[in-house]
């Protein structure tokens, strides 16, 4: 029992890494793509 809740741990910690590391990841891919709106906004 005491090794069931051992990869319990294991595998939820493995997951949530997997899903923070993707979370970031896209927040970071979107950081690169310009804002076009705040652009033209500013040339007016």
């Amino acid at each position: 029992m005491k090794d069931f809740f051992k990869a319990m741990l294991v595998t939820l910690a493995v997951t949530s890494a997997f899903f923070l590391g993707l979370h970031l990841g896209r927040s970071k891919e979107k950081a690169k793509i310009p804002n076009f709106q705040e652009d033209i906004e500013e040339r007016a």
